[in-house]
């Protein structure tokens, strides 16, 4: 029985959580869809805001690029987080922008002291094109999180909700079309008119741990 066989057959047999013995991390390069319902204070009010994004996570190589799909009515936004160069291009439709990064590549891991939950659990309606997934719980920096991932630990959901500089979050993401590997490394190329885009402040990438 394999290591992670017999940590599952431990937290089944007493009935409890376990925490994670090792790293449990993303594969080093792939690409998905993140569909995420955001909970947000507007004017006082409580709402929910809806963004899907084309995902492409390179590790290999410290970087990631992120394209929000259309909906009709948001421009289309690239952005390309280039950690060697410590920089974050945000390209709208033929205007980029550049912006300092300010903090170093974050891989996609499940934190170390995380709960393991449950196992086995099927995904999807067609039973040949379901996955197996397993869950993790747990809290870190005043953030509770609920985190999915299959076996071959490509993403699945996220939730997350808590408090943060004083404000309250509420994160929910799913992942689709999640395949290993990058069909095409130029969507780390910033355009030509990156060239000559000036400087702007720091900007911090989103909390998270699988979603960006």
């Amino acid at each position: 029985m394999s290591f992670f066989r017999s940590l599952i057959f431990t937290c089944m047999v007493t009935a409890s959580t376990c925490s994670l013995p090792f790293d449990w991390c993303t594969p080093p390069q792939w690409e998905a869809v993140q569909s995420t319902l955001h909970g947000v204070f507007k004017n006082g009010v409580p709402n929910m805001e809806a963004s899907s994004l084309k995902i492409s996570y390179d590790q290999n190589h410290s970087r990631i690029a992120t394209t929000q799909t259309q909906d009709g009515q948001s421009p289309k936004v690239k952005k390309i987080y280039d950690y060697t160069q410590k920089t974050l291009y945000v390209i709208e439709n033929d205007t980029c922008r550049k912006a300092l990064l300010n903090e170093t590549f974050r891989k996609a891991c499940i934190p170390r002291d995380a709960n393991f939950s449950w196992d086995k659990t099927r995904y999807g309606m067609d039973y040949e094109n379901s996955v197996w997934i397993q869950e993790f719980r747990g809290t870190e920096d005043g953030i509770s999180y609920i985190l999915q991932t299959t076996y071959d630990h490509m993403p699945v959901f996220e939730t997350i909700y808590g408090t943060l500089n004083g404000a309250y979050i509420l994160s929910n993401s799913a992942f689709v079309n999640t395949t290993i590997g990058i069909k095409n490394p130029d969507v780390f190329i910033p355009p030509p008119s990156c060239k000559g885009a000036n400087d702007e402040p720091a900007v911090p990438r989103r909390p998270g741990f699988m979603t960006f």
